[in-house]
């Protein structure tokens, strides 16, 4: 678990998807998915308290609401893998709390809880280094460094340890001339894509944030304090930038969360509201906050919804690979690779040894493919045609040993474990199903039979349903002894 994941420390989600695995199995995959969204609503609450601090509970609903719904940043919770990159950031919000009452307390349980807390944002991804260089920043130039110098500086050092002996990208990494350039970026297409906008809007709204932190700084005595946020998120784009370079685009869902939530809370920080109470601007201002959450949500719904959709779609292809998979299991080699991104992700010798370690599988449920959705069905005829679990091939048959012709528009039906030997007279186009649809404009397998004999075959199984073949000439075609 402690070596590096793509250049991150992955420590924290691993043992979590280990526990989770372990007591609910693979096929409880809701579970799995619901961490990620806890964690997410986690992230929620925690930013409306800080902006309910400063601004009370009508701005910070509906910041929070904002948040919560950020389609523009949905692939962090809909796409359950990224428990990792969220803790990161939640733990990073906990360690600030946390480090709030130890400035306000002579005790150590707060110090303990802060320095735990920085840990396990280290320990979650790459997202949790912004909260090595705050919480050090902060203790060490903070009025209480003489006690709590040490909160930083241990979590720190342990991170160097294991990067001197396991960090590295393991990739390529981009030109240090570059990084300032990527870095704008991401934070234009932060801005923009909180809202789901063109990125050329994300310029002057950027702009107006830098404009509003440095009137902030300039007006008021410095406090290091105020720039706990843009630090975080500093580090955060420049390891983006150092390592991506904008690969994948400046605005992906994944890095537009992690920029819009720290520059919400920089904004907040950098406005004082106090002046509003019992004025009539009060109403004007709050009314502007509430509309901007709408703009927000409303505009990047439809983001959400081709996220759901697409890990959606996503699922059910690969629980239809996953289930012939399984039911062919001595058929695949071990080194067959299943699911790539961006290279091999995962091999099926490696998918057998998972579901064998907790007796468990992600298709349980999926024994009789024939009632499942078309998605998880057609998935299923590609991946049993790719491994020839279903097939037609040539045969050395005499043709004088074949009897009748195919019944027009009447599929040829081969069962599991069954073959069925044909002769073709003439050339004629064949297509062939099992759990998918035979008359599909989009049909799994189709093929052009010169004259001879082919022999179709459907290994055993306890899928359900059968091969269905139709030519395009029936009339060419006489099925053999």
């Amino acid at each position: 678990m402690i070596e590096s994941h793509n250049g991150h420390l992955s420590i924290i989600p691993a043992f979590v998807y280990i526990c989770v695995f372990k007591i609910f199995g693979y096929d409880h995959y809701e579970v799995f998915r619901s961490l990620v969204l806890i964690v997410h609503l986690a992230i929620s609450f925690l930013v409306a308290d800080l902006v309910r601090r400063r601004h009370g509970w009508v701005i910070a609903a509906a910041v929070g609401m904002a948040v919560a719904l950020m389609g523009g940043g949905s692939a962090n919770f809909l796409w359950g893998f990224q428990l990792g990159f969220l803790s990161g950031l939640l733990f990073f919000l906990i360690a600030l709390h946390c480090l709030q009452r130890a400035n306000n307390s002579i005790g150590l349980l707060w110090p303990i809880l802060t320095c735990l807390s920085v840990g396990l944002s280290v320990a979650s991804a790459g997202t949790g280094l912004g909260s090595l260089a705050v919480i050090l920043i902060l203790t060490l130039c903070g009025v209480n460094r003489r006690r709590l110098w040490w909160v930083g500086v241990m979590p720190t050092i342990i991170y160097l340890v294991w990067y001197s002996q396991y960090g590295g990208t393991g990739a390529a990494t981009y030109a240090l001339s570059t990084i300032p350039g990527s870095v704008a970026r991401y934070g234009a297409a932060t801005m923009s894509g909180f809202f789901v906008v063109d990125q050329r809007w994300g310029w002057p709204m950027l702009g107006i944030v830098v404009v509003l932190m440095l009137k902030s700084l300039w007006s008021h005595k410095f406090d290091v304090s105020s720039l706990r946020f843009l630090i975080f998120v500093l580090v955060f784009w420049l390891g983006v930038s150092y390592t991506r370079g904008g690969f994948g685009g400046y605005g992906a869902s994944r890095y537009v969360y992690v920029g819009a939530i720290c520059a919400i809370l920089i904004i907040s920080d950098s406005i004082n509201t106090s002046w509003l109470k019992h004025s009539r601007r009060t109403f004007f201002v709050k009314g502007c906050v509430i509309l901007s959450a709408v703009l927000a949500i409303w505009g990047s719904n439809s983001t959400m919804q081709w996220r759901a959709n697409f890990e959606r779609k996503t699922s059910e292809h690969i629980l239809g690979m996953l289930s012939v998979v399984e039911a062919h299991r001595a058929s695949v080699p071990d080194e067959t690779i299943l699911i790539t991104l961006l290279g091999p992700l995962l091999s099926a010798g490696d998918y057998f040894e998972a579901i064998d370690d907790v007796d468990s599988s992600p298709v349980d449920g999926l024994k009789d493919l024939s009632n499942a959705s078309a998605r998880i069905r057609y998935s299923a005829d590609e991946t049993m045609f790719s491994f020839k679990i279903a097939s037609i091939s040539r045969s050395t048959i005499l043709p004088s040993d074949c009897l009748g012709v195919v019944l027009d528009n009447q599929p040829l039906l081969v069962s599991p474990g069954s073959q069925l030997e044909i002769h073709v007279n003439r050339t004629t186009g064949v297509t062939m199903a099992r759990f998918s649809n035979l008359n599909s404009s989009r049909p799994v397998a189709t093929q052009i039979l010169q004259p001879g004999s082919y022999l179709i075959s459907l290994a055993a199984d306890d899928l359900g349903g059968s091969l269905q073949t139709k030519f395009d000439d029936p009339t060419a075609v006489k099925t053999c002894n």
